[in-house]
């Protein structure tokens, strides 16, 4: 035990001045701009998101793609048209539901409606309770894999690990969640 905890360092997440450090200096030191209203807009989505960097970090590269290389420059434009953080997480989690063979896209659809609330909003739930809905192993592989994507966060609390979607936008925001959740709604009022 002394031997593993020489080497652990726990990292708290970070401040909103040390977000907006890790999306603007990286451009800097590139001699690239960003509009002030795309990292104004970032950090308020951010700011309520467990899981932040990582969101940040993908943001930022779907940014980098779309900047305007002549000027280098990240304009609000840009922004827009990779819908945002909100936008461009939908669509990435469309293409990484769309990679999942047809019974593991089943499955991450079961995995998404339980952690969504009635209320529609995120849930907290163990992790053991996830794997119940199915093949242990193959849930277990699309956790993985939605998890590795940065669609859903992985959490040790009170000893038990949880699960929940990495931001509450993405429930607004993702047109195929949408649907399944009012599939959903509609299958329990056929059936109440």
């Amino acid at each position: 035990a002394d031997e593993l905890l020489r080497g652990l360092f726990l990292l708290s997440p970070l401040s909103t001045a040390q977000l907006e450090e890790a999306l603007t200096l990286p451009l800097e030191a590139l001699d690239h701009r960003i509009d002030r209203q795309v990292v104004e807009d970032m950090l308020e989505t951010l700011s309520t998101t467990n899981g932040a960097l990582p969101l940040l970090q993908f943001t930022a590269a779907r940014l980098w793609e779309a900047r305007d290389v002549e000027q280098r420059r990240i304009p609000w434009r840009a922004y827009e048209a990779i819908g945002g953080i909100v936008g461009a997480l939908a669509s990435h989690a469309d293409e990484v539901v769309g990679a999942l063979p047809g019974n593991q896209r089943r499955l991450a659809r079961l995995l998404f409606a339980r952690l969504v609330t009635p209320a529609r909003t995120r849930a907290v739930v163990d992790l053991d309770d996830l794997v119940d809905i199915g093949a242990g192993k193959e849930v277990r592989a699309v956790l993985e894999h939605l998890t590795q994507a940065r669609l859903l966060v992985v959490r040790e609390r009170e000893e038990r690990p949880t699960v929940e979607i990495i931001h509450e936008a993405l429930i607004r925001a993702w047109p195929t969640l949408g649907r399944w959740l009012d599939a959903e709604q509609d299958d329990r009022a056929f059936f109440a």
